[in-house]
């Protein structure tokens, strides 16, 4: 990890195997299929401070990445990345996504900041199947690490998800239930096989990524 830390230097004292190393389940995917997949974009949602957009953008050829990043100090982390690292084709997007258009209160924990009645901040949240439409984005790939919410945000994907079969690399750890109920949920709308895999070595169940890809 020490030659990661040097290239990708100034992200902060943590840098998580499961992103610098592994690229969020990226790494278990052939070259040939990732080929097949240049130039188009990317939805991260859940981008914190940069971390995972830096990846998409300097180890990848994918076209823009839209990452999605509702709390405003690491949102204000995200845009300083975005300009030391000079990620062109980065696209800051200070919102979260869901199952529909709403507001929320998100409590301030940095990489683990999430949705909470005792929140101190009021985020808004689209969907991406709206986001997408209206940017007319061609999305190649998704991912998804936002502290128990992918379920819903999932569903507010559905459309982008049928019609235009990204890679998805979702997180399925933060809540017990989404181990079990988000695969078959995507399983039903057709058209991919998956992969679990556990990107952290030095936990039980930490960054534990369903991986899906078109067949």
């Amino acid at each position: 990890i020490y030659s990661i830390k040097k290239k990708y230097r100034g992200f902060g004292n943590y840098y998580g195997i499961e992103n610098f190393y592994f690229h969020c389940g990226l790494r278990f995917l052939s070259k040939n299929l990732l080929k097949k997949y240049e130039k188009k974009d990317v939805i991260d949602a859940g981008a914190a401070n940069g971390g995972t957009p830096a990846i998409f953008s300097r180890e990848y050829t994918f076209r823009n990445i839209y990452a999605f990043e509702p709390e405003k100090n690491n949102y204000i982390k995200l845009l300083e990345n975005i300009k030391r690292f000079r990620l062109e084709n980065v696209i800051p997007v200070n919102k979260g996504v869901g199952d529909r258009n709403r507001k929320f209160k998100i409590t301030n924990e940095e990489g683990q900041s999430h949705i909470s009645v005792h929140g101190s901040q009021e985020v808004y949240c689209i969907t991406i199947d709206e986001f997408v439409e209206k940017n007319n984005v061609a999305v190649g790939l998704i991912k998804m690490d936002i502290e128990g919410f992918e379920s819903y945000a999932i569903k507010g994907a559905e459309k982008t998800i049928r019609e235009q079969k990204p890679i998805l690399l979702i997180s399925i750890y933060h809540c017990g239930k989404d181990f079990f109920e988000i695969k078959p949920l995507l399983e039903k709308w057709g058209g991919y096989k998956f992969m679990v895999r556990k990107l952290n070595p030095h936990h039980f169940f930490f960054d534990t990524m369903l991986i899906g890809t078109p067949v």
